[in-house]
């Protein structure tokens, strides 16, 4: 029996028998709904429960709100039974139904988990494969693939680790064959003039590069070209009209280059940029949203684009436009979200990428003459979160996949001696590359851990915990979504559950605005929501933490709770809730009382100040933060403590001017803290420790950065620690065997 039926099923229970079909056939359609649901989750008849959903569809399509209720109820009694209809029943709901939201996200949720992910070696039936041309965890941004797909371009920021380059935001081109990097153009240092280049794209035959630099000093855009060897560099276009330019596509037929340009208005416009003398035509004024890629037809005489289906809506539809700005359609157009569009070799079709199946997938519309001609075909299922870049001159379809693998470890930290941390040990096997966020049970023998399950933007979070002594793992899938700065398990007092932030129960997504604490049970995974939001205990690298029971029962003591700055809104709007009684703290850029306090109280805790860091001490009694010294500034450079309760702030440790305090953790006994002193523009900075006696603070010898020093947490022992490390992947591929392949023409 399922939770989200048990009211109706009590309901019912209480009602005559459910009706028979002669009686059905003059009942409501929410009567038939409740029949079905009867059928489906009390007598657990799923056979009867199919033929009054599909009575209900076909005699009452005209009520959609029951309909797509209906829909995805069959859809999930086909999966019951283990039919293969519903893989087609879901994404009937999606096509037919998009505009129900809750039930449309039902259905992406469970095609998630249904469907697998079209991994890179897949093969389709049809005879489209997929090849890997590069995979790498060097920093490099890629900006275009070169036609002959063996070349990328990218902006040398000094942060790529390859030989061959300066750091001096040059434009540089790597070969994907012989792993060698080279700049192309010849920037002075970056500390000696405050100018860089911001991409740059290929031209049909691969052998020039058109490239955008910025000049902060003017604060405007000028267009270049040079030979992809680094001769013959010159200016296109002296541009002081626009504020900004992206360079999106290079025409081999008109030799002009297609562009988004952003006015000094902050409207965004499509250009035609002649590559023989830099003459500009805007073809369409746009608004405020700024289209991720154009695509010319091979005869330059469309452009394909994406713009939003309306004002604000996060869904866009495809245009084509011609290239005169004398017309434009809007192609392939429903409400679900298709973006990237391209003009295929042939000029046939325009591939797309398209929620409308219920997972990112990858579709193809035919086109004549700047026309939809036909209906939209899908081409591969599932690519998961794949960033298409075009095609190559062979007529294969280049994409992007950006893989962040992250892992949980162990080591011991030697905080009496000089604070070295020991080699790293993983704490599973399993999903490797998929698990985050480590901490300890109260006793220490057992941890608890998250884990992405899956492939692609649908992935299935769970929520593991293993027995050390046996290794034993318990994986039970979480029916709420995971927040990325948020989500984390922070075991209760007793060892029997977690408390994890995350989405409501059965949402497709979540905003961080919207947070719910669950509480999830270690053995049997049963979810519940406790009456209250816990209370904000810190951030630290925009990590977010909330109370254990230990913290709350100290805050009850005070009669507050704690809002984190992410509950500003609730706060300021008083939302938040609190127990009678209570009153509620609000941590964001200091610590201010309010709701309910006498005007006494609330002076004593308006702490005000760019805080970068804080964190609430483990009993609960004393929140420690870091604030600049001179209120005008907004470096966080003085790291304070201070009573919840109120009181004077007292200083720690003070850091040079040009640092700040980041990142500010409690050791478990309370006695001292761990910070880190980063400047503002990295993490990569000196761990230090100070104790509360007074005692000067010392820096230790660990090779952390502040997000994972943000993300350390400690075993009973004070000695032991897990951290979560992770390593970004970039790789790209090309989908090959279209039937255009034989005929490129470009």
């Amino acid at each position: 029996m399922t939770t989200r039926s048990t009211a109706l099923i009590m309901a019912l229970l209480l009602t005559a028998p459910v009706a028979t079909a002669a009686q059905q056939a003059g009942q409501s359609s929410a009567d038939l709904l409740q029949a079905a649901l009867y059928e489906q989750d009390v007598r657990g008849d799923l056979e009867a429960a199919i033929r009054l959903f599909e009575r209900i569809l076909a005699d009452h399509a005209d009520d959609r709100p029951i309909a797509a209720r209906a829909l995805v109820e069959l859809a999930h009694a086909h999966e019951t039974l283990g039919n293969r209809q519903a893989v087609d029943t879901y994404r009937r709901v999606l096509s037919e139904y998009p505009d129900q939201r809750d039930v449309a996200d039902r259905a992406r949720l469970r095609l998630a988990v249904l469907v697998p992910a079209a991994e890179p070696a897949g093969l389709p039936a049809d005879g489209i494969v997929a090849r890997q041309l590069w995979s790498t965890t060097a920093g490099l941004e890629v900006n275009a693939l070169s036609p002959d797909g063996r070349r990328v371009t990218f902006v040398d920021w000094g942060s790529v680790g390859l030989d061959g380059l300066r750091g001096h935001a040059d434009a540089a081109v790597y070969d994907l064959a012989t792993g060698r990097a080279r700049v192309v153009t010849d920037r002075p240092a970056l500390s000696e003039i405050d100018v860089y280049i911001a991409g740059a794209i290929w031209s049909p035959d691969a052998q020039r590069l058109a490239y955008t630099l910025w000049d902060t000093a003017w604060t405007h855009m000028d267009i270049y070209t040079t030979g992809a060897d680094g001769r013959g560099n010159r200016l296109l276009v002296d541009n002081e009209q626009f504020a900004h330019v992206t360079l999106m596509e290079w025409s081999d037929a008109a030799d002009a280059i297609a562009a988004v340009i952003q006015g000094w208005d902050d409207l965004y416009r499509i250009a035609l940029i002649s590559a023989h003398d830099g003459a500009t035509r805007i073809v369409k004024t746009l608004g405020d949203h700024f289209p991720v890629n154009l695509s010319l037809s091979p005869d330059a005489r469309f452009i394909a684009y994406e713009y939003p289906q309306e004002e604000g809506a996060a869904e866009h539809d495809l245009f084509i436009l011609a290239a005169d700005g004398s017309s434009e359609v809007r192609l392939a157009a429903q409400p679900a979200d298709d973006q990237r569009p391209f003009f295929t070799p042939d000029g046939g079709h325009v591939v797309f990428m398209s929620t409308r199946s219920g997972q990112n997938a990858l579709w193809a519309v035919p086109i004549r003459d700047g026309q939809p001609a036909g209906e939209p075909l899908l081409i591969r299922p599932d690519v998961g979160a794949a960033e298409l870049l075009g095609f190559t001159r062979a007529g294969g379809l280049a994409y992007r996949l950006r893989r962040q693998e992250t892992d949980v470890h162990t080591a011991t930290l030697d905080l009496a001696g000089t604070g070295a941390l020991n080699a790293l040990e993983p704490i599973t096997t399993s999903f490797v590359g998929r698990n985050l966020r480590a901490t300890w049970s109260p006793d220490g023998e057992r941890m608890a851990f998250l884990s992405r399950r899956g492939s692609g933007p649908g992935y299935v979070p769970y929520l593991v915990v293993r027995t050390i002594a046996s290794g034993h793992e318990r994986a039970h899938p979480l029916p709420f979504p995971i927040l990325e700065q948020e989500s984390r398990p922070v075991w209760t007092d007793d060892g029997s559950a977690v408390l994890i932030e995350g989405g409501a129960v059965g949402a497709g997504s979540a905003s961080a605005f919207d947070r719910v604490s669950h509480r999830v049970d270690v053995e049997t995974g049963a979810v519940r929501e406790p009456e209250y939001r816990r209370s904000g205990t810190g951030n630290a690298a925009g990590i977010l933490r909330f109370a254990t029971d230990r913290q709350e029962r100290a805050l009850a003591e005070y009669g507050v709770r704690i809002a984190n700055q992410r509950d500003g809104r609730l706060f300021l709007a008083g939302d938040f809730t609190v127990a009678p009684g209570q009153d509620a703290l609000m941590l964001r850029n200091g610590l201010r009382r309010a709701r309910g306090s006498d005007p006494a109280d609330a002076k004593l805790l308006t702490i005000e100040g760019h805080m970068h860091a804080a964190e609430l001490s483990p009993d609960g009694r004393t929140m420690a933060m870091s604030l600049p010294s001179d209120q005008a500034r907004l470096m966080s450079d003085v790291l304070y403590v201070i009573p919840v309760t109120g009181g004077e702030l007292r200083e720690l440790a003070r850091v040079p001017a040009d640092h700040e305090v980041g990142v500010i953790r409690w050791l478990p006994d309370g006695a001292g803290l761990l910070y880190a002193v980063i400047t503002e523009d990295s993490d990569e900075g000196e761990i230090r420790y100070v104790a509360l006696d007074g005692s000067a603070p010392r820096p230790l010898d660990l090779p952390l950065t502040a997000r994972q020093l943000g993300e350390l947490e400690f075993h009973p022992d004070g000695r032991t620690v897990s951290l979560t490390t992770v390593t970004a992947r970039q790789e790209l591929w090309v989908l090959e065997g279209f039937p255009w392949q034989g005929s490129v023409t470009r």
